[in-house]
């Protein structure tokens, strides 16, 4: 692991169901492109504390080569905002909890709308020698700098837009909508570090 890895905090409600499984896919994915520059956690704005992930994102986690065993809902803290680089909110009405703890308001996002402005900006070569020269949380954090700078210039999204559905106690359909709603702004994500570790 580099000594200064670009920290992701991804965070939803009860922590049981959205985030776990965006945190844990996204953590070994990362892993794979770019061993060790990346540490990615999870936590609940109002989290079932110790409660386990529901067995739906548990399978979903697994049908994507990840696991969630011996995972346990964490309530989300000061310290867990202060230290991360970019924080990855699953719906609008997490920012509030996140800016009530710490100002992270320039590396907050929520999850799809990061996706979206990261897919709109072209690649910036200093962002892989950045990463090239060991220096990942350098590049991300040029990166996310460069989201907000987009953010600014964005469309404001229609209401839901930029949020992933929350199917906590929901039947099958709502799960199928969740994983809709995440995976393709994953894969962004996983694009772009690609882009950043390997040009």
């Amino acid at each position: 692991m580099t000594d200064d890895p670009f920290r992701i905090l991804v965070v939803c409600t009860g922590n049981v169901c959205r985030s776990p499984v965006a945190a844990a896919v996204l953590r070994d994915a990362l892993a794979e492109i770019a061993p060790g520059d990346f540490v990615v956690d999870s936590a609940g704005t109002r989290a079932l504390v110790g409660e386990p992930a529901q067995p739906e994102s548990a399978a979903i986690a697994t049908r994507f080569g990840s696991t969630l065993e011996g995972f346990t809902a964490r309530q989300l803290t000061e310290p867990m905002v202060a230290r991360a680089d970019l924080v990855l909110i699953l719906a609008e009405r997490h920012r509030a909890s996140i800016l009530r703890l710490h100002p992270a308001l320039k590396r907050t996002f929520t999850l799809r709308e990061f996706a979206r402005l990261v897919a709109t900006l072209p690649v910036d070569p200093s962002e892989h020698a950045l990463a090239q020269d060991g220096e990942p949380r350098g590049a991300w954090r040029h990166l996310v700098a460069r989201a907000w700078e987009a953010k600014s210039a964005d469309s404001p999204a229609s209401e839901g837009e930029n949020d992933v559905v929350d199917p906590y106690r929901l039947g099958p359909e709502v799960w199928s909508q969740m994983t809709d709603e995440l995976v393709p702004a994953l894969e962004v994500i996983f694009g772009r570090a690609d882009l950043v570790a390997r040009g």
